[in-house]
């Protein structure tokens, strides 16, 4: 038992090291923009823990959207959460991909097999959806539209519903979902962010603030000892009390009443950054 409790001690008070490295790492990655970087380390570590009737709780999907067009950033953003994680999927939501991709796995009953969807990805990865590539020009087609819908129901309620042929099956999934947007996504999402930068996020800042961030990350002891914090916050339990229900509750109203006025959490932030 007291091997347990040292255990328990150490990792607290190395948690709060390693969430103070992993704020300064996202807050280059975004920007400086540090209130955005405490909402995506709340996505990298969100799991659905409990379904109840077509409530899904535990998911929390991020629209990250006002992010730079150049530099490849959005990509460079992926890039950065695969280093964290042990499991992360960037998809470019072109509008070719949306037309020529299959989202959904389906049935082959010639070859008597499940061929695969880009969507079908196991439990636990966290899939990047860089709606920036998606451009101006081009239509969606049948299966684009329909794409979209699998998306969308994923992103929702974290299902999808795998193509028979002559019938549909839902299967359940754990897949947190991250869209970055240049204005508001057309997807659905659990949270709106939208990126504040500290300073102008021109081609030079963009550059400099990853290499920054690469840097410290590419540490190998530093990036393992990363990753596991992530994947045991993940993994644990966790209790609200009564003092963080009320918190919650208010910051709830508040963000509530801030949407009326305009909408959204950088709405809110833009008259009062909590």
């Amino acid at each position: 038992m007291w091997l347990l409790h040292f255990t328990c001690k150490l990792f607290f008070h190395c948690s709060v090291y390693y969430i103070s490295v992993l704020i300064t790492a996202c807050v280059q990655i975004l920007i400086g923009d540090s209130l955005a970087a405490e909402y995506l380390i709340c996505h990298l570590i969100s799991r659905v823990y409990l379904r109840r009737d077509v409530l899904t709780l535990g998911k929390f999907s991020i629209n990250l959207f006002n992010v730079p067009l150049h530099e490849n950033y959005s990509k460079r953003l992926a890039t950065i959460i695969q280093l964290l994680l042990d499991k992360a999927h960037y998809m470019a939501l072109s509008v070719e991909n949306l037309n020529q991709l299959s989202f959904v796995p389906r049935k082959d009953y010639d070859a008597n097999r499940l061929v695969a969807g880009a969507l079908q990805l196991p439990d636990g990865t966290h899939l990047v959806l860089d709606e920036t590539r998606m451009g101006a020009g081009g239509q969606l087609t049948q299966r684009g539209l329909s794409n979209l819908t699998a998306l969308g129901s994923l992103i929702s309620w974290q299902r999808l519903e795998y193509d028979f042929q002559y019938h549909r099956l839902e299967f359940r999934h754990d897949v947190p979902c991250l869209v970055a947007s240049e204005g508001r996504s057309m997807l659905p999402s659990d949270c709106q962010v939208m990126l504040r930068p500290e300073e102008p996020a021109g081609p030079t800042a963009v550059r400099e603030r990853f290499s920054s961030a690469g840097a410290a990350l590419l540490q190998p002891e530093l990036l393992v000892a990363l990753r596991r914090y992530l994947c045991v916050a993940r993994a644990a339990e966790f209790e609200v009390t009564e003092e963080a229900q009320k918190a919650v509750q208010e910051d709830f109203v508040y963000e509530r009443q801030q949407q009326q006025n305009g909408g959204g959490v950088g709405a809110a932030r833009a008259n009062n950054e909590r």
